[in-house]
């Protein structure tokens, strides 16, 4: 049976981990960006992570449903590790389809210039 996420491998892929890192570290600063109301970083977000990014986590689990013809296996054998990954990927997608929905909302942060407007308080 073929297994979803082998992990016996993982520690030995240093440069998936280096790409990894590397994404995050952009995703951060483009969310920087995008928080202080730069109208371009939230276009980058809604395709990188929207689009590829999605594309990435559902990939692998969908071929792997076409190609397995009975899940009971999976499920029987399923340990705490893979338990703990398929949940987490589940919240991730989940947390994926959010904050695109999120973020094609208007934004009432910025006018699209690029700065942020000062927020006036109320009372008095």
């Amino acid at each position: 049976m073929a297994q979803l996420w082998p992990l016996d491998d993982l520690g030995a892929d240093s440069g998936a981990i280096v790409v990894r890192l590397t994404i995050y570290g952009a995703v951060a600063v483009l969310i920087v960006k995008f928080a202080r109301g730069y109208d371009w970083a939230r276009i980058v977000l809604l395709v990188g992570l929207g689009i590829i990014g999605m594309a990435s986590l559902i990939i692998e689990p969908v071929l792997w449903l076409f190609d397995q013809p009975d899940y009971g296996p999976f499920f029987a054998a399923m340990d705490v590790a893979g338990g703990v990954i398929l949940v987490s990927r589940l919240a991730h997608i989940a947390a994926v389809v959010v904050g695109v929905s999120a973020m094609l909302k208007v934004h009432a942060r910025s006018d699209g210039s690029g700065v942020r407007p000062q927020i006036e308080e109320a009372g008095g």
